[in-house]
């Protein structure tokens, strides 16, 4: 924030010709006090109308001194014990607001930075009604800080070890991981990956042998940097296409490394993530897949802010293939302001649902986009006020218990799923609320050249 620069005043309220000057000085101020943006001289109306409004009517005098009373005269001002007891004490509160102190007669130590910052916008002989706005200022600038809910949001992985729409070895996705893990642990960040553990069978179908241990060390990396695993299926099956029976099945094989790494830490798998966010054409398939993860001991993780991250890490991945560096640098950039607007999206619908924000969990991928960048989304949601929580304390919103109803075929997140659900809005609604994504991006994604279908998707 720019705050008002410290502007020489006068002493006090100046003669005729300086009353505007006065005005401006007073309004200096009262916008600096009260926290808010201005420049120099302040113009905003919203703060200087109170403060010019009582300004006294002032006549021309020349033998005054410019920007002072004359000594003498008509115009002199007059103070009762009781005005001048008031200012001295409105003048001290605001003083002590800013970071000043009072010094006694004598004392010649250096005045602290706010007691200068005062003396530059708080003329010792300043009038009581500027004075008076300067302290309601502060007190509408204090309320307001303190009205200010802090947000909260949980980020969760997908797709690990490590997904990528062009080819990686092992020591490519192993600089992937290396990257996302040192930037998730620099913000503080405490995510859940969710694991397809195909991927450490060389993408096979089933996990006949043993599994890579390349692949497995990954895995050990995040439990190592006091990360949580979750089971995202062995193969990343569609339930929308995939028989009930084959889709508990993968369900269950995606336990076997991932399952056991989590036991040596003496944890569970706990946490299970839908691919393709897709939970079921129809109720009663819904509701068995749902009794069939509880009797395992699983939570379905939701999701409340989904940016299509995978969209932008195909069209990155495939820039860097072909050694674009300015196609890169615009899907970043584009991809930081989309994820703004996801947020902003997520923000008003939750309200609109639930009449509040609620405890937010962000949908990302083990991916290169997001090995070089999260630390930007990480400021870009600190910069929003946000601070990261576990998957299990973002549960713990009684919003996550809210019903859900939603079989269509979209992947929507549980915002717009709730909101179906209650009667807000309907699919089409909730689709057309959903920001898109930039037309440059999809286009450099849709470029399908080294892609490996199993990753395009998300």
């Amino acid at each position: 924030m720019r705050s008002c620069p410290a502007q020489p005043g006068p002493t006090g309220p100046p003669s005729h010709s300086l009353l505007t000057s006065w005005r401006t000085h007073a309004t200096s101020c009262t916008t600096a006090t009260a926290d808010r943006t201005c420049s120099a001289p302040c113009r905003s109306t919203r703060c200087c109308s109170r403060s010019t409004s009582r300004a006294p009517s002032i006549r021309s005098d020349s033998s005054a001194p410019a920007g002072r009373f004359p000594s003498s005269g008509p115009l002199r001002r007059r103070q009762t014990p009781v005005v001048a007891a008031v200012e001295s004490h409105l003048r001290q509160i605001v003083r002590a607001a800013i970071g000043g102190r009072s010094v006694k007669s004598g004392d010649r130590t250096p005045a602290p930075v706010g007691r200068s910052l005062v003396k530059g916008v708080l003329p010792r002989r300043t009038g009581l009604p500027a004075l008076i706005v300067c302290v309601a200022s502060l007190a509408l600038g204090r309320t307001a800080g303190a009205g200010v809910t802090p947000r909260q949001a949980a980020v969760t992985f997908d797709d690990l070890p490590v997904i990528s729409v062009t080819p990686l070895d092992a020591a490519g996705r192993r600089r992937i991981t290396v990257r996302l893990l040192d930037a998730i642990r620099a913000d503080g960040v405490p995510a859940v990956g969710f694991v397809n553990e195909y991927g450490l069978y060389g993408f096979r179908p089933n996990n006949d042998g043993a599994p890579e241990p390349d692949g497995v060390a990954l895995l050990r990396r995040w439990m190592d940097a006091g990360l949580e695993l979750g089971n995202h299926t062995f193969a990343h099956v569609d339930l929308h296409k995939a028989r009930l029976a084959a889709y508990q099945d993968d369900v269950v094989r995606g336990e076997a490394v991932t399952g056991g790494l989590m036991q040596e830490r003496g944890r569970r798998l706990r946490y299970f993530r839908h691919p393709y966010l897709h939970t079921g054409r129809d109720l009663d398939t819904k509701r068995a897949v749902e009794r069939f993860l509880a009797g395992r001991g699983y939570r379905v993780a939701p999701v409340t802010v989904d940016n299509e991250d995978h969209l932008f890490a195909a069209a990155y991945s495939k820039a860097a293939a072909r050694h674009d560096a300015d196609l890169m640098r615009r899907v970043v950039a584009a991809y930081v302001a989309h994820t703004e607007r996801v947020l902003e999206y997520s923000e008003r619908l939750s309200v609109a649902v639930f009449g509040r924000e609620i405890r937010q969990i962000v949908l990302l991928h083990a991916n290169a986009l997001n090995a070089d960048h999260f630390h930007d989304l990480a400021q870009l949601m600190k910069r929003r006020r946000y601070s990261f929580v576990t998957l299990e304390d973002a549960l713990r919103d009684e919003a996550y218990g809210a019903a859900d109803t939603y079989t269509g075929e979209e992947s929507i997140d549980w915002l717009g799923r709730w909101a179906i659900t209650k009667g807000i809005k309907t699919l089409g609604d909730v689709l057309d609320g959903i920001p898109d994504v930039p037309g440059f991006v999809t286009e450099a994604a849709d470029d399908r050249a080294g892609c490996r279908g199993i990753s395009w998707r998300r």
